[in-house]
């Protein structure tokens, strides 16, 4: 299924957020090997997408992907009733996923499920047809959203088919595809196997290759991003939204024992990632080992010494008031987790 959850607030106790218990587990306490593995891959995919987020130039080729399913049932029959009953709600959450850019409809905004496939012959015939701004933004929703429920269970409600149901291409940017091109493509991946015309999702060609630019030489900056560890994650973002006017953006990816496994704010036009403590990964908050602080990080502001006075308010830690330096207004604090900041703004 290609058209597919909150995260309800849990209440941290000093156990949760002492990572000093869990440093040195007994083996009798040791992770389950299937947890790491499925944080480690949320946090390997997280690396792999960062390379597209925020990019500074706006993308010349957006993928485009059609699939298409054969229901084991008319769409209205009981059998297919779960099936129905979830499109509204994946549907919703590709459109809030990070790359999402357009989707086929009904014409009425309902699911693409109920449009005719053009030259199909069998009425339970189904496409999903979507453009996305990368392969990585496609695949992060499709196995990194509740999408992936459905996913593993597409043969509760899709007959297995030998030929090709899927396929992607790449498209200017602002473009629409029609269902007949996308069937096109579809039938051309049938009969001759991946072409850059056509390919399986699973074996994406690449963009083509841009215009050159008038100036040769310029190159594009791609974000630097922290990714900071911190003690009680829904505390953290409170404080830095708090502080710095941070903003909450994309999905917050929340473990099953409550613990915040990814979360990404905007603070000051860019982008910041922050997850809890996992001492089983070897991720634990500066206070929470007792070791020194080796990094800090420099945000520009309108107004240092007033940013200064919010997050000491707050609970942070002063540790040089601000004070004109090099022609910059610069102080220094430590946030409650550890993390050493430098507000830097205007002289006074």
């Amino acid at each position: 299924m290609s058209d597919s959850h909150g995260t309800d607030s849990h209440s941290t106790d000093s156990h949760s957020t002492d990572p000093l218990r869990q440093l040195n587990p007994a083996a009798s306490d040791a992770p389950d090997p299937e947890f790491v593995d499925r944080l480690r891959g949320r946090v390997e995919a997280i690396e792999a997408r960062a390379d597209r987020l925020r990019n500074s130039e706006p993308a010349e080729w957006h993928l485009a992907q059609l699939n298409l399913g054969l229901f084991n049932a008319p769409l209205d029959s009981p059998e297919m009733a779960e099936f129905a009953g979830a499109l509204d709600r994946i549907n919703e959450l590709a459109e809030q996923s990070p790359g999402f850019v357009w989707r086929l409809t009904d014409g009425d905004g309902g699911s693409s499920s109920l449009v005719p496939v053009p030259g199909a012959e069998d009425p339970l015939m189904a496409p999903n047809l979507s453009v996305w701004t990368s392969v990585e933004a496609l695949r992060d929703f499709m196995y990194r959203t509740d999408h992936v429920t459905y996913l593993r269970r597409r043969g509760d409600w899709f007959q297995h088919v030998e030929q090709p149901m899927t396929c992607g291409w790449w498209v200017p940017a602002g473009t629409t595809p029609s269902m007949a091109d996308a069937m096109e493509r579809l039938e051309s991946l049938r009969a001759h196997g991946p072409t850059d015309f056509s390919w399986p999702l699973t074996q994406p060609r690449p963009q083509p290759r841009p215009q050159l630019a008038a100036t040769e030489g310029v190159s594009v900056n791609k974000p630097l991003i922290p990714y900071l560890t911190v003690g009680d994650g829904r505390a953290a973002l409170q404080f830095y939204e708090e502080v710095f006017g941070a903003e909450h953006t994309g999905e917050l990816f929340e473990m099953d024992d409550g613990r915040i496994g990814h979360a990404e704010l905007i603070v000051g036009g860019h982008q910041m990632y922050l997850a809890d403590d996992f001492p089983e990964m070897n991720l634990v908050h500066p206070k929470g080992h007792g070791g020194p602080t080796s990094m800090a990080l420099v945000i520009h502001v309108d107004d240092c010494d007033a940013v200064f006075d919010h997050a000491i308010s707050a609970g942070a830690t002063a540790e040089r008031p601000p004070a004109n330096q090099h022609g910059f207004r610069i102080g220094w604090f430590v946030d409650p987790w550890g993390h050493r900041w430098s507000p830097t703004g205007p002289e006074a």
